[in-house]
């Protein structure tokens, strides 16, 4: 099951890089008990894919990040569970499932918006 989350990266995850952004994910989805799928072969990876990488020191109301769990879940039981698990700097805002041989997240996002103040 791919599910695609819509978060925001607030203040205390500010300077926190794309790579350590990933680790969180990953950690975050643990602790919340999903049954995260990872890659095949010698070297098994999470399979996650964030859409972009945020600017260092930037905060964003509008991130994603496409999961794929090993099995079919309720969307309302997984955002509880990634909301209680999630640390300080990172909220859900919206969770829905995708069609798993849809094109890669990076690939459709088009643009984005900066605010600078």
């Amino acid at each position: 099951m791919r599910i695609r989350i819509r978060f925001a990266k607030t203040n205390a995850m500010r300077f926190t890089g794309h790579l350590d952004l990933f680790r969180t994910w990953e950690r975050t989805i643990r602790r919340a008990g999903l049954p995260l799928a990872y890659s095949q072969g010698f070297n098994p990876h999470p399979k996650m894919a964030l859409a972009c990488a945020l600017p260092l020191g930037f905060t964003s109301e509008a991130e994603m990040i496409d999961i794929w769990l090993e099995t079919e879940s309720n969307l309302n039981e997984v955002r509880g569970a990634l909301e209680k698990a999630a640390p300080p700097g990172i909220q859900v805002q919206a969770l829905e499932a995708v069609d798993a041989h849809l094109p890669a997240l990076q690939t459709v996002v088009d643009s984005a918006e900066y605010e600078l103040t």
